[in-house]
């Protein structure tokens, strides 16, 4: 799954608004009490809730936009009750995109919480993949919705929301010069780190917190190595290797006992050793084998590697939602990410799965998420 979806939270959001309001005095304890109702419209998607009940659905609208001579377009989500904030809501790794029901639901509850969000069109992620490019795509978006849209006398800064490997070029789209002074939060559920600590996970099942600690093993969805490799068959040179990785995917997505030997058998030197990769089990061997990956790809990866930027150029605040036992990328890339950083919060959550609530009845992950959330919610004027 690519979207943000919460399943049955009303549980642990109510026990946790009722000890964070008996602990607190009663301003705080209301913008607490909100941000719980927002997290149970989330829940619902779009279905009944009593936020959408008290609250009304922001305007849809298609825009355009052209920053420095490159066009795009996106939906515009305009508060019915008048916007408090701007919001980049960057789509996820989904077929429909900008359009997907799931994020058209989200996008609506920021809506209805005061956020004018501008969710761009993005043709990578509608292919399964992120690209170093999207982060140029995002930064503008960004720039026309703070600079050059009128939204009254509301601050010209825009944050974003980004979901799993989308959070990578929206982190690099917070560090453009453009915008990186004026851009107040990034929200990341289920984000990343360091590009060959999720290659490790995907393809050997192992991650560690430190690099000094033990390989922990880890369960994650065989989908996701098959995912990685369809989204970046085309860093292959050769036009049979991109046909032939493209097909070995496939197959493996279908059905992940499909027998692709004698596709693999027909590749190229550069097809092998993507093909290697993603069928290695020696996490001790995994630096080296990215190392031999065509130059075009490796450097695509190295450029949506988090761990090797620059951090100093990130003045946003994160805000950074990670399920403990995530089968797509491990918690332990937002715990190294938020120890790489100074202005973060950090929520691990057990009962989400990647970008999935998945309704806890404990309250301490009910007290964690709407912390999250009213961080978020303190950047609206």
């Amino acid at each position: 799954m690519t979207g943000w979806m919460i399943r049955h939270p009303i549980k642990a959001i109510v026990l946790a608004c009722a000890a964070l309001l008996a602990a607190v005095g009663t301003s705080y304890g209301l913008k607490l009490k909100e941000a719980a109702f927002i997290l149970a419209d989330v829940a619902a998607g779009d279905g009944p809730s009593a936020y959408k009940n008290s609250v009304p659905a922001p305007q849809r609208t298609a825009i355009s936009w052209t920053i420095d001579g490159r066009p795009n377009h996106g939906d515009l989500y305009v508060p019915a009750t008048g916007a408090r904030a701007r919001l980049v809501l960057v789509p996820g790794l989904a077929a429909l995109g900008k359009d997907d029901p799931r994020l058209v639901a989200f996008a609506n509850t920021l809506g209805r919480a005061g956020f004018l969000v501008l969710v761009p069109e993005i043709a990578n992620l509608r292919e399964f993949r992120a690209h170093p490019d999207d982060a140029l795509v995002l930064a503008d978006a960004a720039l026309f919705l703070s600079r050059e849209y009128d939204a009254g006398p509301l601050p010209r800064t825009a944050g974003f929301a980004a979901l799993s490997y989308a959070s990578g070029p929206a982190v690099l789209a917070a560090m453009d010069p453009r915008i990186a002074e004026t851009t107040p939060f990034v929200l990341s559920i289920g984000g990343y780190y360091s590009m060959n600590d999720v290659l490790t996970f995907v393809t050997t099942r192992k991650f560690r917190l430190h690099d000094d600690d033990q390989w922990q093993t880890g369960n994650p969805a065989s989908y996701a190595t098959w995912a990685f490799l369809r989204a970046n068959a085309a860093g292959a040179d050769d036009p049979r290797d991109i046909d032939l990785l493209t097909r070995i995917a496939d197959a493996k997505l279908e059905d992940e006992n499909a027998d692709v030997e004698a596709l693999a058998f027909q590749l190229g030197p550069e097809g092998r050793a993507i093909f290697d990769l993603m069928t290695n089990t020696d996490p001790e061997a995994v630096a080296g084998m990215v190392a031999r990956l065509p130059p075009r790809l490796r450097q695509g990866l190295a450029a949506l590697d988090l761990s090797q930027q620059d951090l100093s150029r990130l003045k946003a605040r994160m805000i950074l939602l990670h399920g403990s036992d995530d089968p797509m990328i491990p918690s332990t890339e937002s715990r190294r990410f938020a120890a790489a950083i100074d202005n973060v919060h950090l929520a691990v959550i057990a009962e989400i799965t990647h970008v999935e609530f998945n309704g806890a009845s404990d309250v301490i992950d009910g007290i964690k998420m709407v912390l999250a959330m009213r961080d978020m919610l303190r950047f609206r004027q």
